[in-house]
């Protein structure tokens, strides 16, 4: 009696598969024990302006025309009959993924843990000879959704890119549907990990220790040094404009020189001033600088958390009347809309007595909880 056939590691998708009806998207399904896809090379012409999801276990890619392309574009013309996409999405240990991130991290003041199933991810054109040409990097991002465990804590979970030492890398982590979802421009490890930061300086009781927790979690904020976050400590200008951009996920949209003469494009906070410009949330003073290293007011701290709610939201804040606080014949003129309409949405706080006072400067304890609000908004 001859053996069982062995089950087949690899579905093959035909042509007809990939037909879904209009302005919905297409999906395809690894059923369980497959861990890879051949994907015919005509997906992109095949699928149109439609997604393409391939999804197995607990986890989904999603791709669209773009990058349907960029992978056809990885052969020549004359050799596309009968060449295959090949997306694979193996499972890899949890527990050892696990002792991997924490030994790489040290045993100091970062705690990590895996909080979903762990993929290694492939994705290459294959050859009617079988000659396997892999995608290393996309020029078009795809998007990765993994089911995170229920039972981890929501808001310290981000999906990580993990190295094979260990080493990881932010990939994202917003929610959708109570799944996680992330950007990602190129394949290897990936898992959702529970990332939380302890800072000796911030305990349990500090006023902003739950918001500095989440946005070390998120990547918005960092510390100063190995275990310190400094919540007392004044931000500038750039500094707060890399917070909101990282907060909001904003990049900008193209390589160029800056529209401010005093932000020089080799600084680290270059791309986020003008990501945050772009948005305009951002804007500069009136002889044309950004002064990135001043010191942030606590009203312009105002204007760009406005500016960043009216982006986020797609809205104009009306604000109508003065605010309440104590000192508002102090706001500067061109801040007291801003002011009152952070006010009016619970975005801001005073600082006691009923005073805003709109010329002090801004901690970072303060920058992360106004952020947090903004996120939560």
């Amino acid at each position: 009696m001859p053996p069982p056939p062995t089950p087949a590691t690899e579905l093959v998708v035909k042509e007809a598969d990939l037909a879904a009806p209009a302005g919905q998207a297409v999906t395809v399904r690894l059923p369980e024990a497959v861990n890879a896809a051949l994907l015919p090379i005509s997906a992109a012409d095949l699928v149109g302006d439609r997604a393409l999801v391939v999804s197995g276990g607990k986890m989904a890619v999603t791709f669209n025309k773009a990058s349907l392309e960029s992978l056809k574009a990885l052969i020549p013309a004359d050799q596309r009959e009968g060449a295959k996409i090949r997306f694979a999405a193996i499972k890899v240990s949890a527990p050892d993924t696990a002792n991997r991130v924490q030994a790489a991290a040290g045993s100091g003041s970062l705690a990590l843990a895996v909080g979903s199933e762990v993929y290694d991810f492939g994705l290459s054109v294959v050859k009617r000879d079988g000659t396997e040409i892999p995608a290393t990097a996309f020029d078009e991002p795809l998007t990765l959704t993994l089911e995170a465990d229920p039972n981890a804590d929501r808001s310290l979970l981000g999906i990580y890119h993990i190295a094979s030492d260990g080493k990881i890398d932010y990939a994202g982590g917003a929610w959708e549907n109570g799944k996680l979802i992330a950007r990602i421009s190129h394949f290897s490890t990936y898992a959702a990990l529970s990332y939380e930061k302890r800072f000796a300086d911030v305990g349990p009781e500090h006023w902003a220790s739950e918001a500095i927790r989440r946005l070390a979690a998120r990547h918005v904020v960092e510390g100063i040094g190995e275990s310190a976050f400094a919540p007392g400590g004044l931000v500038t200008r750039a500094e707060f404009a890399a917070m909101l951009a990282r907060g909001l996920g904003l990049s900008p949209r193209a390589e160029g020189d800056s529209r401010f003469k005093d932000v020089d494009a080799s600084k680290w906070y270059a791309d986020a001033v003008r990501a945050a410009s772009e948005a305009g949330i951002a804007t500069g003073r009136i002889d044309g600088r950004f002064a990135p290293a001043e010191r942030i007011t606590r009203e312009e701290m105002a204007v760009m958390i406005v500016r960043a709610y009216e982006w986020k939201k797609g809205v104009k804040l009306p604000a109508e009347g003065d605010a309440a606080f104590e000192d508002r014949a102090a706001i500067s003129s061109w801040a007291k809309a801003a002011v009152r309409a952070a006010e009016q949405r619970g975005l801001i706080d005073g600082r006691g007595q009923g005073r805003f006072e709109p010329q002090g400067r801004m901690t970072r304890a303060e920058g992360a909880k106004l952020i947090a609000g903004l996120l939560d908004a």
